[in-house]
């Protein structure tokens, strides 16, 4: 941060790719990838009113400081889930 030249300071920081993914898709991965048999079942419980229903990262800042994300959701779930060994 200093040396891209940002003053001292507090900043959030939101990591992420930028996009919104539905937990659906999520939930989906993590089942393929555990070899889950498991019945997940979507809209078993009412949405509330003030749910939030998109979401995602600002990567503004991060951008500035020449960082991206590296992995996929796909691949992030599989490194994931390769280090619980």
């Amino acid at each position: 941060i200093l040396k891209e030249g940002f003053n001292a300071g507090h900043y959030d920081v939101e990591v992420g790719t930028g996009k919104s993914i539905e937990l659906k898709e999520v939930f989906e991965i993590i089942k393929k990838e555990t070899h889950s048999s498991s019945k997940i079942n979507y809209g078993a419980v009412a949405m509330r009113d003030d749910e939030i229903m998109e979401s995602h990262a600002n990567t503004s800042f991060l951008t500035q400081l020449g960082w991206s994300a590296e992995f996929s959701i796909e691949k992030g779930v599989k490194k994931m889930l390769s280090m619980k060994d």
